[in-house]
């Protein structure tokens, strides 16, 4: 724990006990040890109460980035404990360029839902990323089987993946990824024990075995056997 001194809303001084200082900066997004400027305790409602808070003015000592950033605090019995870290840039989610290039669009909704999701915009983030999931799944679908293109784009989610998708991780994944995105679209869940966080998961995991299906085909493409050079390079 630390402490400091800060003024409060009536302008009197006050020591304050806080739980530490930020150890990210959220603009830039690196570990860092922020260089603290200046601190005020506040005034703010929770649960239909008046409570005091404490917000904490930080710059990021990264020179790349140098920019200043609040962190706030609310009190817990006699401490202050981090809650929220202002302004925010969003991070980039890791996208593979193999699998941006199939599907531009997945990239462009995942993201806008990754950033709702950032901005505590939690029941329009779910959908979001329902909608990300159809689009990958359709994409891919549509890369792997162009011929059936107008088919694959009528066809509901759960149909596409049953009978479009061959690979079994890809599919498996897929089916519960969709499971998930439909809870967060309709007024009843199905799956309580599981939220936004395990659907996210189940993004990255189709969109893994997406990307390993798409490189090792690339790779099995460009290195045809070349029987008489390896065994040259193999010696006798």
């Amino acid at each position: 724990m630390f402490q400091t001194q800060t003024s409060g809303p009536n302008g009197a001084g006050a020591t304050v006990t806080y739980n530490g200082h930020p150890e990210r900066c959220p603009i830039c997004h690196h570990s860092v040890h922020p260089t603290k400027l200046s601190e005020i305790a506040f005034l703010h409602y929770v649960n239909n109460k008046t409570d005091l808070g404490l917000e904490i003015v930080y710059r990021c000592p990264r020179s790349e980035c140098s920019h200043v950033f609040i962190a706030q605090y609310r009190r817990k019995d006699t401490a202050y404990f981090l809650f929220d870290l202002t302004p925010a840039s969003i991070q980039k989610p890791p996208i593979e360029e193999h699998v941006a290039r199939i599907s531009p669009t997945f990239v462009k909704i995942y993201s806008q839902a990754i950033a709702a999701e950032s901005h505590k915009l939690d029941e329009i983030a779910g959908v979001g990323l329902r909608k990300a999931l159809e689009f990958l799944i359709k994409d891919y679908c549509i890369y792997k089987h162009p011929n059936k293109a107008a088919d694959i784009k009528s066809t509901a989610l759960g149909n596409c993946i049953k009978h479009f998708v061959a690979d079994t991780n890809i599919k498996q994944c897929s089916e519960r990824a969709t499971w998930l995105g439909n809870d967060e679209t309709h007024y009843v869940r199905v799956w309580d024990l599981h939220d936004i966080n395990d659907l996210k998961v189940l993004i990255k995991l189709t969109h893994n075995w997406i990307s390993n299906e798409l490189l090792t085909e690339r790779y099995l493409k460009e290195m045809q056997s070349k029987s008489g050079a390896v065994s040259t390079q193999q010696g006798p």
